[in-house]
C-alpha cells in the first residue's frame, strides 16, 4: 500500500481547538497545500487544435439555416398570441445567438465548431416559442407538430451513414461526427413522441426536440458531404478489432482488486471508461455507430494500457474508509499537473496535425480541466470540509494528472495500433 502523505504541521495534532481558533488552525495546515495549488494552476494548460473539420459553406448555410427558422417564428409571433415577455426573450436570446457568431467573424475549425452549436441552440429557442404560439390550450399536439416530428421520421430513415475518406484518422473523426449527430437526432425523435403522445406531453419542448433532431440531422449530412476518397468501412471495422484485442491484452491478467474487501482503482477506472460494457471482443457497433465506435474505442485502449501503473491505488470510493492517501507532500500536485501538460504537449508534437490524436488529447484535457476545477474550489475555501474531505480532494486531482499524464503517453502506441504498425 502507498505510503500515506504527512499531516501538515502534525505538531499541532491533538490540540483541542474550537470555533475561530479551530477554523484558523486548519487554514494555516492548509497553507503549503492553497500555495501548492496555486502553483499548479499557473501552468498553462495547452489547447490543441479543433480535430473535427467544418467547412466555412457548412457554418453559412447551418447560420442561414437557423437566421431563416427564428424569422419564420418572429412572423408567427407577430400574427398569432403566445406568452409575451417570455417569447420576445427566447426570440432575442436567438437572435445575440447568430449575431455573436455572424460567419464572417468564425476562424478556424473550432470556431464554426462551436458555432455550430449556437445556431442549434437559436433554433431551439425559435422552436420552443413556435411550441407555445401553436399549443391548442386543451393539451392536445397540432397538426404542426404531427407534421415536424413525421418529416423528421422520414429523414432519419432515409439517411445512410458514409464512410469514405482517405486516411483513417481522417476518416474515423469526421465520419464520427456524423455518427453522433446522427445517434442524437433519433433520440431527439424519441423524445419529441414522448413529449407529445405521452404522460409527459409538453407542446413547446416537443416543438424543441423536433427542431434540435432536424438540426443535427442537417449537420450530420454536411459533415458528409462532398468527402472524398474510397470506401473505409471494413478499414474501420479492422481497426475496431485491432483496438479490441490491445484491450484485451492490457488488461489480461489486471488484479482488479486492492485487497479481499476492496476494488482497485483500475477496475472502477475501466468500468467508468466504457470497458466493462464493452468486454465482448466481437465487434457489432450498430447501424450509424461504425466511426464513433472506432473513436471512443481508441480512447477507451488509452485508459487500458495505463491501469497497470495505478494497480497499488484503491478505489476512490474506499479512500475515505481506508483513510487512504496517495503519499504526496505540499507541491506534488504542481509536479503532477506539469508532468501531465508536458506529456500532452510533446505529444501533440508527436502526433502533428493527425485528427484522432487532437481528439484523443482534447478529451483528456477535460481530464486535466475537472481537476483544475476541483483544486480551485479548494483553493477559493480552504476552510471547507474536514481534514479527510479536503485531502481526499487534493489527491483525486494528483490522481487525475498522473493518469492523464499516461494516456497522453499512449496515444502514439494506440494510434500505431489503429493503422496496423
Amino acid at each position: 500500500m502507498a505510503t500515506r502523505r504527512r499531516t501538515f504541521l502534525t505538531a499541532l495534532a491533538g490540540i483541542a481547538v474550537v470555533g475561530g481558533g479551530y477554523s484558523q488552525r486548519r487554514r494555516i495546515q492548509r497553507r503549503d497545500d492553497v500555495a501548492a495549488i496555486g502553483a499548479a494552476l499557473e501552468i498553462d494548460r495547452p489547447t490543441p487544435e479543433a480535430a473535427v473539420s467544418v467547412r466555412p459553406e457548412h457554418a453559412t448555410a447551418a447560420h442561414e439555416r437557423a437566421s431563416g427558422h427564428v424569422t419564420g417564428t418572429e412572423r408567427l409571433r407577430s400574427s398569432e398570441s403566445g406568452d409575451g415577455d417570455r417569447d420576445d426573450d427566447a426570440l432575442e436570446e436567438a437572435r445575440q445567438e447568430l449575431d455573436e457568431y455572424a460567419p464572417e467573424t468564425l476562424e478556424g475549425d473550432g470556431a464554426r465548431l462551436e458555432a455550430l452549436d449556437a445556431y442549434r441552440l437559436a433554433i431551439a429557442r425559435s422552436a420552443t416559442v413556435r411550441g407555445r404560439l401553436y399549443g391548442d390550450g386543451r393539451g392536445n399536439p397540432s397538426p404542426e407538430l404531427r407534421r415536424r416530428i413525421d418529416s423528421l421520421e422520414a429523414d432519419l430513415g432515409a439517411f445512410e451513414p458514409a464512410y469514405s475518406g482517405g486516411e483513417i484518422p481522417e476518416t474515423i473523426v469526421q465520419c464520427a461526427e456524423a455518427d453522433e449527430r446522427y445517434r442524437n437526432a433519433r433520440s431527439d425523435l424519441e423524445a419529441a413522441v414522448r413529449m407529445a403522445d405521452g404522460e409527459e406531453y409538453a407542446n413547446d419542448v416537443a416543438w424543441e426536440q423536433a427542431a434540435v433532431g432536424s438540426t443535427r440531422l442537417y449537420d450530420a449530412r454536411q459533415f458528409l458531404r462532398d468527402r472524398e476518397g474510397p470506401d473505409r468501412t471494413d478499414a474501420l471495422g479492422s481497426a475496431f478489432d485491432r483496438l479490441t484485442g490491445t484491450i484485451a491484452e492490457a488488461i489480461d491478467g489486471m488484479e482488479w482488486r486492492y485487497d479481499d474487501a476492496h476494488a482497485s482503482y483500475p477496475a472502477t477506472r475501466f468500468r467508468d471508461a466504457g470497458l466493462a460494457e464493452r468486454a465482448d471482443p466481437q465487434r457489432d457497433p450498430g447501424p450509424g455507430r461504425l466511426a464513433s465506435a472506432v473513436r471512443s474505442r481508441a480512447r477507451q485502449a488509452t485508459v487500458a494500457v495505463t491501469l497497470g501503473r495505478f494497480g497499488d491505488v484503491p478505489a476512490r470510493s474506499h479512500w475515505e474508509e481506508l483513510g487512504y492517501e496517495l503519499g504526496t507532500a505540499a507541491g506534488t500536485v504542481s509536479e503532477a499537473r506539469a508532468a501531465a501538460v508536458g506529456a500532452i504537449e510533446a505529444t501533440a508534437d508527436a502526433v502533428g496535425s493527425d485528427p484522432l490524436a487532437r481528439w484523443l488529447l482534447s478529451d483528456i484535457l477535460g481530464t486535466v480541466a475537472s481537476a483544475d476545477r476541483r483544486l480551485s474550489r479548494l483553493a477559493d475555501d480552504p476552510n471547507a470540509g474536514n481534514e479527510r474531505w479536503w485531502t481526499t480532494r487534493y489527491d483525486r486531482s494528483v490522481l487525475e494528472y498522473r493518469a492523464a499524464e499516461a494516456e497522453s503517453e499512449a496515444i502514439p502506441t494506440v494510434l500505431a495500433r489503429i493503422e496496423g504498425r
